[in-house]
């Protein structure tokens, strides 16, 4: 029995200086600015986001128990990753925002809910849209006519840099890597477990220093004094 050849799509991944920009980029809409921190700065897959309820938010840690695809209902996290990560200030700081706006902050009411039904979250078209505009915002435009017209996406939109939502996650896995934090603490809060790993990280969970992962993911993304000349960081 031959191994099935596996060809991954290969997803762009946010500089830390963006990251840093999309923070403080202003966004009409706080159940996007959250939807995109918490995929940034906490590594939720879009699901993970939409399955996310007020009683999952602990003091300092995020508990990830649900995934809700769109157009079904709620089941576990993907290969079952139900895991705790940390919560940082600046996604700490947009809840509390969001919460205040929000119609339904019970325990079971959805952080990231749909303006027509406040029982269900937000669809999942709406935060890919609202991923765009955020892009936009902190000048990575958008061009998605280039597959209609034939042609090379432009450089540095976010077509040519192959940016989608779930870019944010492999953002995350590497600013949090750069930041410092082990590879068993990153892969136990991103949830991720092959075969091989599952031994040896299985309880990795429970040993977690959520605030030295909270201080690194945020000393990551903090602003340089090289944003305001336009350097990179």
């Amino acid at each position: 029995v031959r191994k099935v050849t596996e060809n991954p799509t290969e997803r762009g991944v946010l500089r830390p200086a963006e990251v840093a920009a999309l923070i403080a980029a202003p966004e009409v809409d706080p159940r996007i600015r959250v939807a995109v921190l918490l995929g940034a700065l906490a590594g939720l897959r879009r699901g993970e986001i939409r399955g996310l309820r007020w009683g999952d938010i602990d003091e300092g840690i995020i508990n990830i128990r649900n995934n809700r695809p769109d157009d079904l209902a709620d089941k576990a996290p993907k290969w079952g990753s139900s895991r705790v990560v940390a919560l940082p200030g600046a996604l700490a700081d947009a809840l509390e925002v969001l919460r205040a706006l929000s119609p339904r902050t019970a325990p079971g009411g959805y952080v990231v809910y749909s303006a027509a039904r406040f029982a269900e979250p937000l669809s999942g078209h709406a935060i890919d849209t609202g991923f765009a505009r955020m892009l936009h915002g902190i000048g990575i435009e958008d061009d998605t006519n280039a597959k209609v017209e034939k042609r090379t996406p432009k450089d540095g939109s976010r077509q040519a840099r192959a940016l989608v939502f779930h870019s944010l996650r492999h953002t995350y896995v590497t600013i949090a890597r750069a930041g410092g934090l082990s590879d068993a603490t990153v892969m136990a809060m991103a949830g991720h477990r092959s075969a091989e790993m599952m031994a040896r990280y299985s309880h990795v969970g429970t040993v977690i220093d959520f605030q030295a992962a909270r201080a690194a993911m945020e000393k990551a993304v903090a602003p340089k004094a090289e944003m305001a000349t336009g350097g990179a960081i």
